[in-house]
């Protein structure tokens, strides 16, 4: 069995749930902490992006869990429903004992090429260096974005704005994401070194706001 980690409530976890179900594969979906506004996300796609409601996961048969952290009570869960396999969709850096939970890991789907392009904005510094957005399936470890790469390939995304090219990342993502664990044992992990990478923390208003004025120029990618 696999569980889907995520924030309470987050676009990304239920986008990724619904996908999965959708294509009858058996998940959990385990919620930490508190329920998320899903604020940034809201103001970076325009809200083109509606994924499925918790409610309607529920309506299709989900079956969702929730903790306050990765605490004793979490552990003892993922033990005894003998889930072997996390997807992380959304709870931040994973501490190494909760990762070590997972019999098989856990699976990040980062919208960025790693090593080049790690951290939260990635999408954004790609394009700004005029590279197409790709996403990376890598096993987690204690750092970010920095464990084993499973898959890497580009992704489909909307680019006639800023908003819709946001609003269509993980859909897309999700759609791979069922690619990827129906192949998961074909895969070769690889190991990659972080010499050359860098972290891209959150690009802020700014910037973003430069992309969207000179779109034209930075979705051409050609």
């Amino acid at each position: 069995m696999l569980a889907i980690l995520t924030q309470k409530n987050s676009f990304v976890g239920r986008e990724y749930a619904g996908n999965l179900l959708k294509n009858k594969i058996n998940c959990y979906l385990i919620q930490i902490g508190k329920e998320t506004k899903n604020k940034i996300e809201i103001e970076r796609s325009g809200r083109n992006w509606r994924p499925i409601t918790i409610l309607n996961l529920k309506k299709k048969g989900l079956k969702i869990y929730n903790f306050k952290k990765f605490n004793k009570a979490f552990k003892n869960f993922i033990k005894k429903k003998k889930i072997v396999l996390g997807i992380q969709g959304g709870v931040g850096i994973i501490n190494k004992k909760t990762i070590e939970c997972f019999k098989k890991g856990i699976i990040n789907c980062h919208p960025g090429d790693i090593p080049l392009y790690r951290g939260a904005s990635s999408p954004e510094y790609q394009l700004i260096n005029k590279k197409p957005v790709k996403v990376s399936f890598h096993y987690i470890n204690e750092k970010i974005d920095a464990g084993h790469i499973i898959y890497k390939t580009n992704l489909k995304l909307n680019y006639k704005s800023y908003s819709l090219m946001r609003s269509t990342i993980y859909k897309e993502i999700a759609k791979e994401l069922v690619y990827v664990l129906s192949n998961l044992n074909n895969f070769k992990k690889k190991k990659i070194s972080l010499k050359n990478s860098s972290i891209r923390p959150y690009i802020g208003k700014k910037k973003i706001d430069h992309l969207k004025k000179h779109w034209g120029y930075y979705s051409n990618l050609k």
